[in-house]
């Protein structure tokens, strides 16, 4: 019985991520709800890819709901950044919690800059 508990603790689902996104003119707002980790990654990169192809020149994403964010989500946010760079465009990341900001920071995302 306790080995069943055991191995019933060790199991984690992860939960969907909701990305809220809203345009006003060149700049694109997005609003993640939830954890980004490998699981979730590719729903935000998916939805990052979209926005990106629309040539933006200002990508805001707003870390505010976001309660994990795992080095895959961030490298998902370096690529959207590399690709918007040398349109112009801009990627700010804004409402990120201390430790999410250690990992931006690790990753090389935002330059160390971070509104909100």
């Amino acid at each position: 019985m306790e080995a069943n508990d055991s191995r019933k603790s060790s199991l984690v689902d992860s939960l969907p991520l909701v990305v809220g996104v809203e345009s006003d003119g060149d700049t694109v707002v997005l609003r993640p709800i939830g954890e980004i980790d490998l699981a979730t990654e590719p729903t935000l990169r998916a939805i990052l890819d979209d926005v990106v192809r629309r040539e933006p020149l200002q990508v805001v994403v707003d870390l505010a709901g976001v309660d994990f964010l795992a080095v895959a989500g961030a490298r998902c946010l370096g690529d959207a950044e590399a690709v918007l760079r040398p349109r112009q465009g801009r990627l700010y990341v804004v409402n990120a919690s201390p430790i999410a900001r250690q990992v931006l920071v690790m990753v090389g995302v935002g330059g160390g800059r971070f509104g909100g």
